[in-house]
């Protein structure tokens, strides 16, 4: 059983996700087709849709959020 990190999502640029863990590592996220069914996928997708700036309004697509994945 893998140990979840949490991850502060920092930028969306095309297919990749860029967050920022606890300890100042950045990790990268490759959104694919094969990845609709992962489950970090989709809390990363849930974590967006639910966020209260959406991308498109933000011409930096710097999604803005208080909360860790």
């Amino acid at each position: 059983m893998t140990q979840r990190i949490p991850v502060r999502i920092v930028s969306i640029q095309g297919n990749t996700i860029y967050g920022v863990e606890e300890d100042g590592h950045v990790t990268q996220v490759f959104l694919t087709s094969q990845q609709q069914a992962d489950p970090l996928y989709l809390r990363i997708l849930r974590r967006i849709q639910n966020s209260r700036l959406w991308l498109a309004m933000n011409p930096n697509h710097q999604l803005v959020d208080e909360g860790w994945l």
